[in-house]
């Protein structure tokens, strides 16, 4: 069913994880806000962006990835841990955490679990394949006050997007 391309969008018009990648920085927010980053990988394999709205909602893209083609599909010692604080912030907010990876917003992944060898869906797994074409939270929301910390794995190669918005 998977073609293994480049494109944003795959036979059914499902969504890749390049896809998914994109939508997350559309989300940034319309002002940029300053990033900083220190530790093993800062600034090189994890990199971030971020940005706000007037409206006070934040969000964080943080991506891992590797210049070493030969770990392009993932490696596990190239896992890092993030931790993303939040400053200058005031009053409440619900933190969300959406992710693209291996196993998450990745149709091919989905095919892969439901394929059972088959070379192309039946009825029941192009509906299973809809249903799972979206973008995934990784976490369940929480609640922070003023200033926050989110800590997180992040696996390579993957993208997560943090989004702080007021209740």
């Amino acid at each position: 069913m998977l073609h293994g391309g480049f494109g944003l969008r795959t036979v059914g018009d499902l969504a890749t994880p390049r896809f998914w990648a994109l939508a997350m920085l559309e989300r940034l927010g319309e002002r940029e806000i300053r990033v900083s980053g220190q530790g093993d990988g800062a600034g090189s394999l994890v990199e971030a962006w971020a940005g706000r709205d007037d409206d006070g909602r934040v969000a964080v893209a943080v991506w891992n990835g590797t210049l070493d083609r030969s770990k392009a599909g993932g490696h596990d010692s190239l896992s890092r841990t993030v931790r993303i604080r939040f400053t200058g912030l005031t009053g409440d907010y619900v933190v969300r955490h959406h992710r693209v990876d291996e196993e998450r917003s990745n149709i091919a992944a989905v095919w892969h679990g439901i394929s059972d060898g088959s070379a192309w869906p039946t009825d029941a797994q192009w509906a299973e394949s809809r249903a799972a074409d979206q973008l995934e939270r990784g976490d369940v929301d929480q609640v922070v006050h003023d200033d926050a910390e989110v800590v997180f794995t992040l696996p390579m190669p993957s993208t997560s997007l943090i989004e702080l918005v007021p209740p």
